[in-house]
């Protein structure tokens, strides 16, 4: 049987950010990336739901591009090639810091602007999800 088929999944709506933060949260707890990005201690965990929970109201939820299951326990979501058109504006850039600040604290921003970057700089030069 495929696996698809056997759990029904919808389109996530605003109402189920805060469950898909936390899956995300807690699938990203040890990634590789992310230990070398966010603080470590108690923040971690709440500084992790609060980047996800920004990135899915902002950027994949309002488009139609985030999926959960029907039970709650699986998530996915795509940022769409339409809403990559154009660069985030400075004061979307400026509401973002203290979500970033909260993720990565003073002492690991720069690697947060350096992995940024290479991100950017990475990018393909088309459209793509």
């Amino acid at each position: 049987m495929n696996a698809a088929a056997a759990m029904p999944m919808r389109r996530a709506t605003p109402q189920d950010v805060p469950r898909i933060a936390r899956l995300f949260a807690a699938i990203f707890a040890h990634d590789p990336v992310f230990n070398w990005l966010v603080r470590d201690g108690d923040a971690r965990e709440p500084a992790l739901r609060r980047f996800f929970g920004w990135i899915l109201e902002s950027r994949t939820v309002p488009y139609g591009e985030t999926w959960i299951t029907a039970d709650g326990l699986a998530a996915a979501a795509w940022i769409p090639p339409h809403t990559q058109e154009t660069s985030p504006r400075l004061a979307d850039e400026l509401r973002m810091l203290p979500v970033i600040l909260r993720l990565t604290g003073l002492p690991r921003l720069a690697r947060g602007a350096a992995m940024a970057a290479a991100m950017e700089e990475a990018h393909p030069k088309v459209p793509y999800f």
